[in-house]
């Protein structure tokens, strides 16, 4: 059974003079049992997600999916901690902390499409430069990347959908993973059966 539980977000205090800031919230989605495979690696759960932060990618453009602008302005991913915001003192998800490059709130533009896409743990070091609001381009090596790689995705029009903070709902990356191994019926006839002794994952 799948099921999300979404932590508490802070309580937003915003300038309305500037317009709504851009802020995030995040949950996890738990494995069902009978996905779960072996790993060495421990798995994220609602419990240790906040224990790290993740990074994110944000365009917005004046069609839904159309070539966008950064919302950040750079286009590397920025770090969101849970941590206090330094804008409102409050603990939350914040793009807002000390050592972090965006020390100011970024606002919505009315009228624009969002889309966000998102990792964790910020510090996985396994996305390349392709990588993007619309699609993470990831090299994960079993043997040396063991941790518990998370993935998720938004869109926001906040003209119907208001300013709240975006939700990243975060899922296991690497549970839907599937490997079908056989021959080709050129070099086994389809009336011999093969069983499988070892199996190693290398490169």
């Amino acid at each position: 059974m799948i099921a999300a539980v979404l932590f508490d977000s802070c309580t937003k205090h915003e300038d309305n003079s500037q317009g709504q800031a851009i802020g995030f919230s995040a949950s996890t989605v738990a494995q069902a049992e009978s996905v779960k495979a072996t790993r060495i690696g421990t798995p994220t759960t609602d419990a240790t997600l906040k224990s790290q932060s993740f990074g994110i990618y944000g365009l917005y453009s004046t069609a839904d999916g159309g070539t966008g602008a950064n919302v950040f302005d750079y286009s590397a991913p920025v770090e969101v901690k849970y941590t206090t915001d330094k804008i409102t003192n409050n603990t939350c998800w914040t793009y807002t902390f000390d050592g972090a490059l965006y020390t100011e709130k970024k606002y919505w533009k009315r009228n624009m499409y969002y889309r966000f896409r998102a990792y964790h743990p910020y510090s996985a070091n396994v996305l390349q430069a392709a990588s993007t609001a619309d699609g993470l381009d990831i090299e994960y090596r079993v043997m040396t990347d063991q941790y518990d790689l998370l993935v998720a995705s938004a869109k926001r029009y906040p003209a119907n959908e208001g300013y709240e903070r975006v939700t990243m709902t975060f899922n296991h990356a690497l549970c839907a993973l599937k490997f079908k191994i056989a021959f080709k019926e050129t070099v086994t006839p389809s009336t011999y059966t093969d069983n499988i002794v070892h199996f190693y994952i290398t490169g």
